[in-house]
């Protein structure tokens, strides 16, 4: 994949704003996508996630591929601490991101969130890294809803699969989205994977509703695995580089392209 950024008429260089959705083990598709920016060298001027999105870029701004190829290192961690609560897993982000604070990130990052009350997305400013990504990531009933300031916030994913308008409203003028839902899951023998099946069928339908509005987007979910499959990152991030285009796609504001 070879990308070109055409310049808004007379202008300086757009923005570029990445959108990275919820999905679990899934959200490790984001990685290649990530990889492959930084290959053809597009810059990546702000990111905006919720839940594994969050996660991924989260720890992406805050250190680079380098602290992203730590994250998959310590994959067989994930699935433990998300299940142990919210402080085992923010220890392990702290230490990825190596405690920086949002206000100090060279890539602004955007952790969406959403107040249960109203429906409004909560993206915060300032804070450590490692808690701003846990807030973006607490879905009910896995962890409970953070009650703060009058607000019950929970994973953005519950209003923003994919944070497309987020990385609009901090300025984005091109947005590259990616939806790691697939449209179809695996094993379906058991009533409990049947229920999860029926919500994330909603999820990638929610998502993709969200990626039409972003300029250039990608479906990266992969039905050979289970959003549980953290251990099987290496595995999910191959087959998301074997399914980005190969082809040259230039990328003007307003102009949207979407594959997968």
């Amino acid at each position: 994949m070879a990308l070109e950024l055409i310049v808004r008429g007379g202008g300086g260089r757009p923005r570029v704003g990445v959108a990275l959705g919820g999905g679990g083990a899934w959200g490790f598709a984001h990685v290649a996508l990530l990889q492959r920016l930084e290959r053809e060298g597009i810059p990546i001027d702000l990111i905006s996630g919720c839940s594994m999105g969050a996660a991924i870029g989260g720890v992406y701004a805050a250190g680079g591929m380098s602290a992203l190829d730590a994250l998959v290192a310590r994959r067989r961690q994930l699935l433990p601490r998300l299940l142990a609560g919210p402080r085992p897993l923010e220890r392990l982000l702290a230490r990825l991101t190596g405690n920086r604070r949002l206000e100090e990130l060279e890539i602004p990052f955007l952790p969406v969130s959403v107040d249960l009350r109203t429906g409004e997305e909560h993206v915060p400013q300032t804070g450590p890294v490692s808690e701003a990504i846990s807030l973006a990531s607490r879905l009910p009933p896995l962890w409970p809803a953070l009650r703060q300031d009058g607000q019950v916030l929970v994973d953005g994913a519950v209003s923003s699969m994919v944070p497309v308008a987020a990385a609009r409203a901090a300025g984005a003028d091109i947005v590259i989205a990616c939806n790691v839902i697939p449209p179809a899951l695996p094993r379906l023998d058991t009533r409990w994977r049947q229920v999860l099946s029926s919500v994330y069928r909603m999820g990638f339908r929610f998502g993709e509703s969200q990626t039409a509005h972003a300029d250039l987007a990608f479906q990266l979910g992969d039905a050979t695995v289970w959003m549980t499959d953290f251990h099987k990152a290496p595995e999910i991030i191959a087959r998301a580089h074997e399914r980005l285009p190969t082809e040259r796609l230039v990328v003007r504001p307003g102009r949207r392209r979407h594959f997968g």
